[in-house]
Parts: structure tokens; sequence; C-alpha cells
């Protein structure tokens, strides 16, 4: 009897590419001689602690895979090439490898193959398997390598579901970021599965024009809370964007993907919102400059738009919209920072203006709207006045606006103390955190319309 394994590794076509759901890791998929397929980790279950638990590899937003060439945990591009197989003959058995046509590659990996250079890309996987140069085995992968250069075909796909760790992006860096991010999406020779090619042009434009923000350690902490009880139909209209177009950088990442930053890309029609993973974590020097250089700082992960209808759902979106409408609430306040001044200086030499980067933070207690504290002067005999001043925790309410003040939208109020300001502050054995916003009262709307009062 005999296995016959099919494209392990395997990134695209049938069959469809499983993974652990239990781990994320990439699963070896066989067919057995009776017709039946089973799923192994790729270096054997006694690694792992638990069964392989197969789904579809598109199902998690996240996948540990490795470079198919070098076994790198990071790689970036998927390459194509002509079916290979591997024919592997035994005393009694003759197993036959089905390795696929689609390779996934780190970024070192991919400029060895751009290149075509089989012996070096040989030379890493002997290397990383700590294989001797003269072993069948390290023969056997220069033979897989030479075909699959020999028959490579036009084009890479970008991988979006690596499971990177965050790296974080200095603020004085958003400039050159922006604009390599701008240039992948132009690649014309690169494809991203997610974005359809207009999109990716109207993203690129709108990046062109992008204002850029980074957003400090608490606004992003208070956005990720507020985000958690946005309510469904929240729409973003052009009035809610600080400006048409923008690219906007969180101090920490969010959801299963770990977005790390966010673009807004303003039509006639409609608002396209691009979220964007932070790459790079994990790699040696010289591959960290080769990926700034082939592909940037950001990694496009999901484009979706807003509409009429409501924001629609995916990892950084509410997020987007919770930020946005805090600072159009008008509790932040923005810091201009300087670029790097390497980056500086490099648009000066292309005579580019060097964009503003603003950081934005909270504004300071006194700045946000709280009730009125009472005074000795205003005390009743039901009212006396207090002697101690206590903590009131923040709350969601209801704030009018618009014609005739006839529509309604919730603003956050931000914890405060009541009481004369003179007054010690009562002990408390309650914790708050004035930066986090706690969930909006249940059952009710967060907007709502009214009809406006009669007129004479």
């Amino acid at each position: 009897m005999t296995a016959d394994p099919i494209a392990p590794r395997r990134l695209g076509g049938p069959p469809t590419e499983m993974a652990c759901a239990t781990c994320g890791r990439i699963l070896n998929t066989y067919r057995t001689p009776g017709g039946g397929v089973s799923h192994l980790h790729p270096t054997g279950p006694r690694d792992y602690d638990h069964r392989p638990a197969p789904v579809p590899a598109d199902q998690l937003a996240a996948v540990a895979r490795d470079c198919d060439f070098c076994s790198n945990p990071y790689p970036i591009l998927s390459i194509r090439s002509g079916p290979v197989h591997a024919v592997t003959i035994g005393e009694n058995t003759q197993t036959t490898h089905n390795f696929g046509d689609t390779w996934a590659a780190c970024i070192t990996c991919a400029r060895l193959v751009d290149a075509g250079k089989a012996a070096p890309l040989a030379r890493r996987a002997v290397d990383g398997a700590s294989w001797a140069t003269d072993t069948i085995a390290a023969q056997a992968v220069h033979r897989i390598h030479t075909t699959v250069l020999a028959t490579r075909q036009p084009g890479t796909t970008l991988i979006t579901t690596t499971d990177w760790p965050h790296t974080p992006i200095p603020a004085t860096t958003l400039p050159k970021a922006r604009d390599a991010t701008a240039k992948l999406l132009r690649a014309g020779s690169t494809t991203l599965t997610a974005i359809g090619a207009p999109v990716r042009r109207t993203i690129a434009d709108g990046l062109d024009q992008a204002h850029l923000y980074a957003i400090d350690e608490e606004l992003t902490d208070l956005a990720r809370h507020a985000a958690s009880d946005l309510p469904a139909g929240t729409t973003l209209a052009p009035a809610d964007l600080p400006v048409p177009h923008g690219l906007l950088l969180w101090a920490q990442p969010h959801g299963p993907r770990r977005v790390s930053a966010a673009s807004w890309t303003s039509t006639a029609d409609e608002i396209t919102i691009t979220t964007y993973r932070s790459i790079g974590a994990g790699l040696p020097p010289e591959a960290l400059q080769h990926l700034r250089e082939d592909i940037g700082w950001l990694l496009p992960v999901t484009a979706t738009h807003a509409t009429q209808q409501g924001i629609a759902a995916g990892d950084g979106v509410p997020l987007l919209v919770a930020t946005l409408l805090l600072i159009a609430q008008r509790c932040t306040e923005t810091i201009e920072v300087e670029p790097d001044p390497r980056i500086a200086r490099a648009y000066r030499r292309s005579r580019r203006p060097l964009p503003a980067v603003r950081l934005v933070q909270l504004r300071g207690r006194s700045a946000h709207s709280r009730p009125a504290q009472p005074s000795p002067a205003s005390a009743t005999p039901d009212q006396p006045t207090p002697h101690v001043r206590r903590w009131v925790s923040g709350f969601w309410r209801q704030q009018p606006y618009g014609p005739e003040r006839s529509l309604r939208r919730w603003r956050y109020v931000f914890a405060y103390l009541r009481g004369p300001h003179s007054a010690p502050i009562a002990a408390s054995t309650t914790v708050r955190v004035l930066g986090k916003v706690p969930p909006r009262p249940a059952g009710q709307p967060a907007a709502r319309h009214r009809d406006p009062p009669p007129t004479s």
C-alpha cells in the first residue's frame, strides 16, 4: 500500500489548502489508496500536543505557514510554476509526491527565484534542515528547485495570512511607509487577492494625498473599547472625516489579524476603508531591508466600503470608525511630529513636499464636557454641601444635533470628580480607568430621529 501526498503546504488551486484550527499550522494532505483523504501536521504528530483539526486555510485570520523553499516562518509571496511531482521508489512500494504548482516564498527566497539562482535556493533549504549537501534528500531538493525555476510563471501573489508578530512603526516613519504601500498597490506584477485592480488604483491615489495620523496609547485603548460597543448600522459620512483621504496608525494592534493601521479614500460615491497589518518583526537585518524595499511596512488585509446602510464588519473597520467619531467629538488634540531626518532629506532630493505627521491624543481632562460642580452657594437644606469629592464613572449620553436639534447621537462623558474643588477625595475601593469606555446601556439605540418641534 502506498500513500499519495497531495500538494504539501500548497497555497492555491485544488485540492483545498487545509490548516489546523487549533494551532493554525498548514497541514499536509494525503490521499490513501482507497480514495480517502487524511491530514497531518508537516513535521509529524509527535511534535504537537493535539491531533490535526483540518479546516480550509482561508477561514483562519492568521495561518502558521513556512517558506516552501527554506522553511522560514514568514513567507510573503506566492510563486507559481508548472506542476512538480517526485516519485520515490522503494523495494516493494512506489510513492508519488504531488507538490503542486504554487509555492510560498520568504522575501529572500523570492529574490533568489526572481534571479533564477537554484543553487543558493537549494543551499538555504539544506542549511535550514541541517542536511549534508551530498545526501539524496539534498540532491532531490536541488532538482525540485531547478524544476520550479525552469517552469516559473510570471507574477506573484501577496500572502496576507502569514502569522506575523506585531511590528511597531514609529510615527516618524509614516511618510515612507505610506509611499511604500502606494507603490505596492500600483505594482501590476503582484496580485492582492482581497483587493481588485480598480480599487487598488483608487486606494493608491488616495494614499498619495492622505494626511498622516498616529494615535497614542491612551486614545487607541479608548477607541478599542468604543469600537466593541459600536451600534449596528452605524454609518460613516463625509462630515465625520477630518480630511477626505487619510492614513491612521494605532499604537497597538487590534483583532485576530492584528490590524495596526487603516486608510480611508473618499470618492463621489463612497468611502473606501483599507486595513493593514504591520510586518517585519522576526527577520534578520538583511532580509528586513529587502522586505522594506520590495513590500514596505504595511500589508493590506481588507478593503471595504462605508455606505449609507452602515459600515461593513471586519477587523479594524469598526475601530477606525470609532476613532474618527471620537476625533469628530473634539475630545482629541493633535501635535505635529517631525519625520525622520533621513526621510525628510529624501523628500527634499525628490523635490516633494514633506507631509506632516499628526500625533493624536486625548485632550486634558478639564477639556472634556461634564456636569457642573455643585458649589456651597447653591446648596439647599435638602442638598447639603458635600465635604468630599466622589468619582462619577464615565458614561454614554445622547446629544442633540442637526436641523433644529432633531437628531440624536451618542457622546461619551469621561469620568470626573463631583464636589468642591477644595474638598478631599473620598476613599474608594473602585479602580477607575479614565481612558476607557464602559458598555453603552443595553437596549438603547446609538442614534435616533425625532419629529422636529412644531413651528408657529
